[in-house]
């Protein structure tokens, strides 16, 4: 009887033991979760930066007398 309480206990501790690890766990893969947005929201920031400047291009090649891209003209 004192040999199966003991068990009872032991096999308790084990599974808060358990749960604090599936906690753990969980709370790593949302910060995980959140750095991929992060990123991703960078990616998407750069993107529309590269169509921007593409487009700002597109537009000097059409009109080079009004420079959107100043940076990409030999300074005068």
């Amino acid at each position: 009887m004192v040999h199966d309480a003991y068990n009872l206990i032991h096999d308790a501790h084990n599974m808060i033991h358990d749960a604090y690890n599936m906690i753990y766990d969980a709370y790593n893969m949302i910060h995980d979760a959140y750095n991929m947005i992060h990123d991703a929201y960078n990616m998407i920031h750069d993107a529309y930066n590269m169509i921007h400047d593409a487009y700002n291009m597109i537009h000097d090649a059409y009109n080079p007398q009004r420079s959107y891209s100043n940076e990409l003209r030999p300074k005068t």
